[in-house]
């Protein structure tokens, strides 16, 4: 009974842990204002790593109209825990 009862928190806190993307509706390059797309944390038993975050100038849900727009868009990454660090992230990108 124990056992199930903490189960059952550990997945609530793990379902409240990936809805926490906090990166902004709006992020402004210049003088255009990208909207955000979509955006995901990632997260490692319980614990929040990055989130990140697609904008684009105009919205869309279908894939390959992103891949093939050539057009501003940016990607905003923000690191939530001491051991990622930047130069780690890059190598993944690159």
């Amino acid at each position: 009974m124990i056992r199930r009862f903490l189960m059952a928190i550990f997945l609530c806190l793990a379902v409240i842990s990936t809805v926490r993307a906090e990166l902004g509706p709006q992020l402004k390059i210049g003088e255009q204002v990208l909207q955000l797309n979509g955006a995901g944390v990632r997260t490692k038993t319980l614990v929040q790593i990055y989130e990140s975050g697609l904008y684009l100038l105009k919205p869309t849900k279908d894939a390959s109209v992103v891949l093939a727009a050539d057009e501003l868009m940016a990607i905003r990454v923000r690191i939530d825990h001491l051991r990622v660090c930047r130069p780690s992230i890059a190598r993944f990108v690159s």
